[in-house]
């Protein structure tokens, strides 16, 4: 039998296989500075420097501190 998630639809195996990943990212809070974005995606400071700047994955400036949403990272890996 299939289990119903929360928002009503169905969970399938894409589903499933989207759960680890959204998971390892947990210990993160809701908004990340770009170093810890960074260390979320495996990649170096200047990469994720530049990633932002480009407006690959969208980010707010707080004051001059980039922050970054956790739900913009998922987006650009594809997880949401």
């Amino acid at each position: 039998m299939e289990e119903i998630i929360d928002i009503g639809k169905k969970r399938d195996e894409a589903d499933e296989q989207k759960l680890p990943v959204v998971h390892a990212f947990s210990d993160y809070p809701d908004v990340v500075t770009v170093e810890q974005m960074a260390q979320m995606l495996g990649i170096g400071r200047k990469t994720a420097y530049r990633i932002v700047k480009s407006g690959v994955i969208p980010c707010l400036m707080v004051g001059r501190i980039y922050r970054i949403p956790k739900h913009n990272i998922l987006k650009y890996l594809k997880i949401l």
